[in-house]
Order: structure tokens, then sequence, then C-alpha cells
């Protein structure tokens, strides 16, 4: 069992593509016997930042003929009673504590399918990359007492996707949603729930509506209660195609067509971290160790790109050697700031350093989560040799 903080490369889930495949698993762990006793989500969820879960209640204020006026100075008498998504948009696991001690885990994989354990996340595990940043059981309590008895597999609609970056070049499915069913006849009800996937990484898990294939709603009193107060660097598991920096170990191969990369990317171990933030905490360390000798030929638009490191959609290529090096004098920097934040062998690491009220803190805590994340990255791939650093 995987213990303290989550670790996903300890978790060692079944991957089900097909609904037999889940049918079969809910019947050789018996889901559908078992009682939930508790909800928890591992790491943070995205729109339970303060700053976004109040920009979606000014918005729906606002739609609904509000003034912003009145909204910011606290006039609208009904701000706590707003209607708003009984949902959490997440990136690692969900975990379910049955009444007989059991758990079960549970977390939809881009372009694979659902991936199921039982027993392997301990009922107390809630950190994971990510701090968590609420508590489930607020949003989510309504399913204590419920059994699971079936998941649906409901793929809404087929997309092709060819010649992007992190995209597979071959057909995929888009938006798949998993409908987990609490009654018997499987029909839905209020306390039925959902997991919807689409070609990112993150993913939401939210309350359906009555009698509808639609999320259910809350309050925004309910979220402000389930909200806790973490400030952190998100660190994404996975692949965020928005204003984010695609982290992955990467190899060279043989060119198999005349427009191909010679490039093979691990898309099992990429991370995503926001252009903003990896140019103010990461960029003075990937600038120093960028190896402009490394040979790019046929990796990169020698047109468009120069000798140094390059922000917008291409490969920026560090060796595990180098990163190594790199983590080491992170890490130590990481110490000093902790420790005298003022000195004076940081004033360079600082000076990109943002207004953006990240604590010192937190910036210590977003460099350590970051350190141990690479170092995993490397240590589970160990044939490739080589991380890649992409700007959106």
């Amino acid at each position: 069992m995987i213990k303290k903080n989550f670790d996903r490369h300890l978790w060692k889930a079944e991957v089900c593509a097909t609904q037999e495949e889940l049918d079969d698993f809910f019947r050789a762990h018996q889901i559908g016997k078992k009682k939930i006793k508790a909800v928890h989500v591992i790491g943070m969820a995205q729109n339970m930042e303060k700053w976004r879960y109040e920009h979606t209640m000014r918005t729906v204020l606002m739609q609904a003929g509000i003034p912003a006026e009145d909204i910011n100075n606290g006039q609208c008498a009904y701000i706590d009673m707003t209607h708003m998504p009984c949902k959490v948009r997440i990136c690692e696991p969900v975990v379910f504590v049955f009444t007989d001690g059991s758990t079960f885990e549970v977390m939809p994989v881009r372009w694979e399918g659902l991936k199921l354990s039982v027993n392997q996340i301990g009922a107390d595990i809630t950190e994971g990359t990510n701090h968590s940043n609420f508590d489930a059981m607020v949003l989510f309590g309504q399913l204590i007492g419920k059994s699971i008895k079936r998941v649906e597999k409901i793929l809404r609609r087929e997309v092709k996707r060819y010649g992007y970056v992190n995209w597979p070049s071959e057909d995929v499915s888009s938006d798949v949603t998993y409908m987990f069913m609490a009654e018997k006849d499987f029909g839905l009800e209020k306390d039925s729930f959902y997991m919807q996937q689409s070609y990112e990484s993150w993913f939401d898990f939210g309350l359906c509506a009555k009698d509808e294939r639609g999320c259910a709603h809350t309050t925004y009193a309910k979220i402000q209660e389930a909200a806790q107060p973490v400030c952190q660097i998100p660190i994404v598991e996975g692949h965020d195609c928005s204003s984010y920096f695609w982290i992955m170990p990467v190899k060279r191969v043989e060119k198999m067509a005349e427009d191909d990369d010679p490039i093979e990317e691990y898309l099992e171990e990429e991370i995503s971290i926001e252009e903003d933030d990896v140019s103010q905490f990461l960029y003075y360390f990937l600038e120093k160790y960028f190896d402009s000798d490394y040979p790019y030929d046929g990796i990169r638009d020698d047109e468009f790109c120069g000798k140094g490191f390059e922000w917008n959609l291409e490969y920026n290529i560090y060796t595990y050697d180098t990163m190594r090096l790199m983590l080491t004098e992170i890490e130590s920097c990481t110490n000093l700031l902790e420790q005298n934040y003022d000195a004076e062998e940081l004033v360079k690491v600082k000076e990109r350093f943002g207004q953006d009220g990240h604590t010192a803190e937190e910036i210590v805590d977003f460099y350590r989560r970051f350190v141990r994340r690479i170092r995993a990255m490397m240590e589970y791939a160990p044939e490739y040799e080589l991380i890649s650093f992409m700007g959106p």
C-alpha cells in the first residue's frame, strides 16, 4: 500500500478500456456490494484555487444580470446562494473508502481508459505531486452510504488529430465520460457521479444532476466551505495544452517519415508547468545549463530558433547528467532560500521572481516538489537519457 504522499510510480492499477473490462473488474472485486464511507481526492483541484472559483461565481452572477460593481462591493444579497457546478478538475486519483475498510482507487487516463485498483492507496492519503486544496467530503458527502453498482463508458464524440506535439498521429477518442451508477437498476439519481476525460490530463469528477446526464449544482457558500487555504505553484501530472511547458523524457530515434521529428516522447512521465512559473522560478537554471552545442539538427527549426533556450513549441534538450547537476543546484538554492532568503548568493536566482504574491515558503515548496518529480521521472525512464522542456 502507498504510504505518506501518493506516488504514481508505485500505483499498479489496471487499465480498463472497454465496457466489458469495466464490468469484469466490478464483478471480480465486488465493488457493487460495498458502501462508501469516505471520498478523498489526491492532490489539488484546479477549480478550487480561490481566484478561479471567485471568477466562476462572478461570471454566473453577471450572466444573470447582476452588475459587476454590485458583486465587487458586496451589494448582491445572494452571493452565497450562487449556483456552482458540483465538480472538481483534478489530475490525480480519487479514492473511495468503504465501510469494510477497503479502498477503491480510480482515475481516467487520456487515450487509454479508466485506471482502477483496490487497496493500493491508503484511506488517509490526500497529498500527491500537489497539495490537497479542498475537502472532498464537503462537496461529495452525499455519496456516503451509497454503493457504486456499475460504471458506464460513454463516448460523446470522436476526433482526429494529426501532427500535433504530444498528440498521437493516429485517430483518438476525445470527451469520454464514465458514469458511475448508484442505483441497482443503473438509473441516474442525484447521488450518482461521473468522471470526464478529454485529450488533456485534467479530468472532471462531479455529481450528476437528478435524472440527467449533466452536472449537479452546489452553492458558492459550499465551495467556500470545501476550499482550504493552500497556496501552491502547481505541477500538473500529465499534459495541459494551454500556456504550460511540457516536460518529459525523450530519446532520439530514426525518422519514420520525412515530416517526423527524430524524437520519441515518453508521455507516461510528462508533467506540465505554467509558462509564467517556468519564467520566474526555473528559467535561471534552464538557461544556465542549456547546451547550445547539442545537435538539434532535424529536431528544431533552424530558421526560427536561435542557439539558446526556445520558448515556443521547440525542444529544449537536457541530458540526464546535466539535469542531475541542475537539480543539485536547485536543491542547494532551495535550502538557502529557506535559511536566508536575502542571501547575496541568491540575487541572480531571484531576479525573475514576480509580484504574484508567492511567499518564500511556496517557492521553496515548489522547488522541492519539482526536484522530487524530475528525479522520479529519470529513475523510472532510464532508457531515455534526455529531458525535454517545450514551451506553448
